[in-house]
């Protein structure tokens, strides 16, 4: 079988290939009829299948032979007579790239240098935020005592997990506002001790349920260690050899088992949870329903991530190394699209080979975002720049892909098969073309801010004088006209004043009749200027005096807060104690962050739109911008405590249980009214909407990390 194609020169048929020395081949029933072969590599715990034409030509390359005699021989066995050419070259070129074969021809393989590259070390993975450290083999303790813990996996059990997560789903949406409040904060470096005490606890239950499985089906159990991510401990228990089960269901049993006894642990925890008090206690059992359920699924139950979900998406389309066939597919399309070399054909059905071609993508995306979080969340917490834990994700993400691409490059060109023009060419155009869509390019984004209805116009009543609020004379929704009295101030130290002056003035009068009738006309004129100034000063603690009752100073109806709730309350000068609204109109109050507030400024009427669930939208036009941000929100409807879109947390310098009407935001906000124009007929004040418009144009990187960064910032805070 020679090839008369440059390249596939390296694979001609002249190429001896040899079987690594440990290999042993298991004959095995396919899901679906007839039979496959089972490929395991005892000394590194990897697994491959072959149907049975590719076995007949597998077995053959004992070195002795050359890829042409053994295809020839192939083709004469009855497993091997529907073999293609391309399909040997297709089947060679795997063999090299996944390290199950040698050929003193292929000294400069990528493969074979990637393969001698990855044994060393503890970050075999090449990737220093993700090592293994192995510690000891849990096997015998196992197979002494497993009779113990067996009935962890039983039936019985399985059904009352069932049961119990059916009941803390049922806990958990009775109490869903509590629950989404008490994740304000949960990753805040105060809260760390706790949650890693959880997290290493859950985690050691995760893989001993793992051992107990592979035990209950008589398998032997690998090697335990500690598994580093991102610098946080994880026990790790190898449970490869599972393989060796000619059942699927058994291996995907042994797969499940560590997500099994966490949700057990986090479905009893969150059933505690509900029917507790917040205090301590139920914090920890938060955190232990956030772990062992929440993350738990988000990563280990997850396929894109090569955790016990992938095993399970392996087991089910019986492809069992999907990662890394999915990967060498994904190298071969990048050193196509490079260099022009041929895509190798995949042998398995349609769907395979689809599931195969997504796959990969897929997940690396996946980690990439996951990763990037993790890598903000760990440099806010620990005080380190942002930029370099990300650059350390990006190079251990990337770094052995690029590597073994530009190894096969070489390789290429020292066979000199590569075309130099169209590699330059491509690679730059592609480096290009990525970092001006990620980087330079600026697209438009889509602005956004919450807020709560108003009536409009409206009018502020502020204490214009400092005092305890003593008596009201009007409700919430009562017409109101300018100038009536609403409600009633009380001060004893202005009143003191007042009578005081009051006092300090007759006095003055009558010293200076007596002074003039005595006729010391000099120290009259004295006291007459004393008198002046006097009178000054009673006018205006007169004034005072008449601010403690607080009038309407327009015409409208009086909104929420209700006065009758304020009495005895004492408030400082500018405060706002009463809120008068037009009759005719409405505006929204929003809330804005300072990613958008500069946008808004800018905004024209026609731009702005006020969306309202239920009602439809309408058009704003900004009325007013304050220009100081604060952390205090304005209404606490739109706290995440009472329901609300905006996340809040307890004061910074709240020493006991904050009230939730005490709660401030997580990060200073600007806010401004937004007249709605032809307001709807059913829009109450008090609902919540938000306001919308198109904002300035931010390349997608940019405005991927300021999403990134402001989410990790609300629940590290």
């Amino acid at each position: 079988m020679t090839s008369n194609s440059q390249e596939d020169a390296p694979f001609s048929g002249d190429l001896r290939l040899q079987l690594i020395p440990d290999l042993t081949f298991t004959p095995l029933r396919a899901h679906r009829g007839g039979w496959v072969y089972q490929i395991e590599v005892p000394s590194q715990d990897q697994f491959f299948r072959v149907g049975t034409k590719e076995y007949a030509l597998i077995s053959l390359l004992d070195g002795s032979l050359t890829l042409a005699e053994a295809y020839s021989r192939a083709r004469q066995n009855t497993l091997g007579e529907d073999l293609s050419a391309e399909e040997c070259q297709h089947i060679s070129r795997w063999l090299i790239d996944s390290g199950l074969v040698v050929s003193p021809d292929l000294k400069n393989s990528h493969s074979q240098r990637h393969q001698r590259d990855g044994q060393a070390g503890i970050f075999a993975g090449g990737n220093p935020l993700f090592s293994k450290i192995p510690l000891f083999g849990p096997d015998p303790f196992l197979r002494r005592y497993n009779t113990l813990f067996a009935w962890m996996h039983s039936p019985v059990m399985v059904a009352a997990w069932c049961v119990a997560c059916l009941l803390a789903l049922w806990q958990i949406s009775s109490h869903s506002i509590r629950f989404a409040v008490e994740s304000t904060g949960i990753f805040a470096p105060s809260q760390w001790i706790w949650l890693l005490g959880v997290w290493m606890v859950l985690k050691i239950l995760h893989e001993f349920s793992h051992a107990v499985a592979c035990r209950r089906f008589g398998i032997k159990v690998g090697e335990a260690g500690v598994l580093l991510f991102f610098f946080a401990p994880l026990a790790y228990i190898d449970v490869t050899s599972s393989w060796r089960l000619t059942s699927r269901w058994k291996r995907i049993q042994i797969a499940l088992a560590g997500i099994y006894i966490e949700t057990w642990v986090a479905a009893i925890a969150a059933i505690l949870w509900a029917s507790m008090a917040p205090g301590p206690v139920s914090s920890l059992l938060y955190y232990t329903v956030i772990v062992g359920g929440a993350i738990t699924i988000l990563f280990n139950a997850n396929p894109l991530m090569r955790a016990d979900g992938y095993y399970v998406l392996s087991d089910l389309v019986d492809i069992p190394n999907l990662s890394s066939v999915s990967r060498q597919h994904l190298q071969s399309v990048v050193t196509w699209f490079l260099i022009g070399k041929r895509i190798p054909l995949l042998p398995y059905p349609r769907w395979k080979r689809l599931l195969i071609q997504v796959y990969a993508p897929l997940s690396g995306l996946y980690r990439l975002f996951i990763y990037i979080v993790l890598a903000l969340g760990f440099s806010k917490a620990i005080g380190l720049r942002a930029e370099i834990l990300v650059i350390a994700v990006l190079v251990g993400l990337f770094f052995r892909p690029a590597q073994r691409i530009v190894a096969q490059v070489v390789e290429e060109r020292h066979n000199g098969t590569l075309k130099s023009t169209r590699a330059l060419a491509v690679s730059t155009a592609t480096i290009v073309t990525i970092v001006a869509l990620v980087f330079v390019l600026a697209w438009p984004q889509q602005c956004s801010a919450p807020g709560i209805v108003e009536f409009s116009p409206h009018a502020d009543i502020r204490a214009s004088t400092p005092g305890f609020l003593k008596s009201v004379h009007v409700s919430v929704g009562q017409k109101v006209t300018q100038g009536m009295p609403l409600a009633t101030l009380i001060n004893d130290e202005v009143a003191e004043e007042f009578e005081t002056l009051r006092y300090e003035v007759e006095s003055s009068q009558l010293r200076q009749e007596l002074l003039i009738r005595q006729g010391e006309m000099a120290v009259a004129q004295v006291e007459q200027e004393r008198l002046v100034g006097l009178k000054q000063q009673l006018a205006e603690q007169q004034r005072e005096v008449e601010q403690l009752t607080l009038k309407a100073p327009v015409d409208g109806v009086l909104v929420e807060p209700d006065p009758a709730s304020l009495v005895g309350v004492y408030f400082e000068r500018g405060d706002s104690i009463l809120t008068i609204g037009g009759q005719d109109g409405k505006s929204i109050k929003v809330v804005v962050s300072h990613i958008y507030s500069d946008s808004l400024k800018r905004a024209k009427p026609g731009e702005l739109t006020v969306h309202f669930p239920g009602l439809g939208k309408r058009s704003g036009r900004c009325e007013q911008f304050t220009p100081t941000a604060t952390r205090e929100l304005h209404d606490m409807k739109l706290s995440a405590v009472n329901g609300g879109p905006i996340p809040v947390r307890p004061p910074s310098n709240a020493t006991d249980e904050a009230s939730p009407q005490s709660h401030e935001m997580f990060e200073p906000q600007f806010s401004a009214t937004v007249e709605i124009i032809d307001p709807p007929q059913d829009l109450a004040v008090g609902n919540i909407g938000s306001v919308r418009w198109r904002g300035e144009a931010r390349s997608i990187g940019l405005w991927f990390v300021e999403r990134v960064r402001t989410f990790v910032e609300s629940k590290v805070n």
